[in-house]
């Protein structure tokens, strides 16, 4: 394994084939991030500065070095996936009820330029954003949409060209169990339930305002109810969310409580029925990769998500760990 470093304009630099230890994390919809610590020397601090890229074999991706320390005889650089170009960009624009790939894309596009960054083409994704957001880093927008609908997101760099292409993607579940503990590739299993933090149903408070024939302006509140409406007896559990944002100059009392279902259906979505799982699984699997396992013991057969693929080299020896997200349960029994 080796590591080359380009600068800011894809330009290759240099090769590193030796290390004191090398941490590469690649994740599904968050943001990866690297450490690389070397000897100190006149060369190795020529070579390794802040605002330039890094890459290792058998990995597509790109980390951006974001710091350099230097430490008696040791040399330690610390970077983030090329993702994190969108960290530094601002975006105003409005995304509310509208397709989440395509909203990514349409944000990410917009930015101002850098370096040899583009959006990749859609992927023909289908999930809907339910939520709103008005403003934030354009990497906000990205993360937030692409964890709710469980959209990867990818920066891949392509050297011959020297470009860096912002793409979504979405395996799908093949239907095939793989794991299970009694073949022997599947793990360390973490078993935990949980309806400590579970709602699906929002009451939205809200505040509206009305003119009267003199032009005096009153305020008084409103409320809209959001989510799972059907769910009856235990099944139904209702959050209280009070809006801070009142009715808009011009704005409708329909258009105002459309946007409080929309911000009540975001509060929904950070809420969690939690049953998952954790295990430990081989090193043949990727990032994004959906994976089916049975464990007999608890009754349960299921899908999950590789959310991450860890590397760490050091001492010339390299491990690389798979961390399970969680799971969608198939069936019981």
């Amino acid at each position: 394994m080796v590591c080359n470093v380009f600068d800011i304009n894809l330009n290759p630099l240099g090769t590193i084939f030796s290390w004191v230890s090398l941490v590469w994390d690649e994740y599904y919809n968050a943001l990866g991030e690297a450490q690389l610590e070397l000897a100190y020397t006149a060369d190795n601090a020529n070579l390794i500065k802040a605002n330039r890229y890094l890459s290792i074999d058998g990995s597509s991706h790109l980390m951006l070095i974001e710091s350099v320390e230097v430490t008696k005889d040791r040399l330690i650089a610390y970077g983030k996936d090329a993702l994190n170009i969108l960290d530094k960009r601002v975006s105003t624009e409005t995304v509310k009820a509208e397709n989440g790939e395509a909203a990514i894309l349409r944000v990410a596009g917009e930015m101002v330029p850098w370096p040899c960054f583009t959006v990749g083409a859609s992927q023909g994704l289908t999930d809907m954003y339910t939520g709103q957001i008005d403003s934030g880093s354009v990497l906000d927008y990205a993360l937030k949409i692409a964890q709710e609908l469980d959209i990867g997101l990818q920066v891949l760099f392509d050297r011959e060209d020297k470009t860096l292409t912002l793409t979504c993607y979405k395996p799908a579940y093949d239907g095939v169990i793989r794991y299970a503990p009694e073949w022997g590739n599947m793990g360390d299993v973490e078993y935990t339930q949980s309806t400590l933090q579970f709602y699906n149903v929002a009451v939205v408070k809200g505040t509206a305002r009305s003119t009267d024939s003199s032009g005096e302006v009153t305020e008084a509140p409103v409320y809209v109810k959001t989510g799972d409406l059907s769910a009856e007896g235990a099944a139904r559990r209702e959050l209280f969310v009070s809006a801070s944002e009142s009715m808009e100059e011009g704005e409708s009392l329909t258009d105002y409580q459309n946007r409080l279902a929309r911000y009540g259906m975001q509060k929904l979505s950070e809420q969690a029925d939690i049953e998952s799982i954790a295990f430990a699984v081989d090193d043949s699997v990727q990032v994004g990769q959906m994976v089916g396992c049975r464990v007999t013991a608890l009754g349960l057969t299921l899908q999950a998500r590789v959310v991450a693929v860890k590397l760490t080299s050091e001492n010339n020896n390299v491990t690389r760990e798979a961390e399970i997200g969680t799971p969608v349960l198939l069936r019981r029994g």
